[in-house]
């Protein structure tokens, strides 16, 4: 018996994209923020995936803020998918320079 492959998950962008794209730029990053709320309040979101570009970008899932020297560091070009929880996540840039793409599928 192997691991069973789910679909929906395998290959998100065959669902529709729920509640639009979203970019956070550099200026913006400056601080902690959190996930879109036009994002969080679009019904049938499932998935979100986040990717920086740049710099590296921090973040935390527990309602904390994450510092540019403290939290889970997300590589630039490196992508994230989110499938819970959503309004717990915060984000930071590590350096001058970053920008943090969001999405969300159905």
């Amino acid at each position: 018996m192997g691991a069973t492959l789910i679909p929906e998950f395998t290959h998100p962008p065959y669902y529709p994209i729920v509640g639009g794209y979203f970019k956070y730029t550099d200026t913006e990053l400056a601080a902690s923020v959190g996930l879109p709320s036009l994002l969080l309040t679009s019904p049938g979101l499932r998935l979100i995936l986040i990717q920086p570009e740049v710099q590296i970008v921090r973040w935390l899932d527990n309602g904390t803020d994450p510092t540019a020297t403290d939290g889970m560091p997300l590589m630039p070009l490196g992508g994230k998918w989110i499938d819970s929880h959503y309004a717990n996540y915060r984000f930071i840039r590590a350096a001058p320079g970053a920008i943090l793409h969001i999405v969300g599928y159905n």
